[in-house]
């Protein structure tokens, strides 16, 4: 049986510590389940006759270039971000307002 952990009578040194092994044990777990995942996919692609490689240049094509993405203000055309620094306050606005980020990309 576990037992709790009262982390308030804990130090902040045994905390950080705490911390740092949680941070640890939550890696080792997420690399495990992409371990997992990675010999789903491949094992997806033999059968599908596909291979990894072909698989990771399609997905690089269908990747949009962060440098070429430009957010246009739904309110001012002329306010535009860049995606690059502090997200701007029209910006934040316009997310809290309903707007996804994808919904205000400047459409060429």
């Amino acid at each position: 049986m576990r037992m709790a952990i009262d982390t308030e009578e804990m130090s902040l040194a045994e905390l950080q510590k705490a911390q740092q092994n949680l941070a640890e044990v939550i890696a080792k777990k997420r690399n495990a389940q992409l371990e997992e995942a990675l010999v789903l996919v491949s094992d997806f692609l033999k059968e599908a006759e596909l291979s990894m490689r072909d698989f990771i240049a399609f997905l690089d094509q269908k990747r949009p270039d962060p440098q070429h993405r430009v957010y246009v203000n739904p309110n001012n055309n002329e306010q535009k971000w860049k995606g690059l620094g502090r997200r701007p306050k029209w910006l934040i606005q316009a997310i809290d307002n309903g707007f996804k980020l994808e919904d205000l990309l400047e459409h060429e």
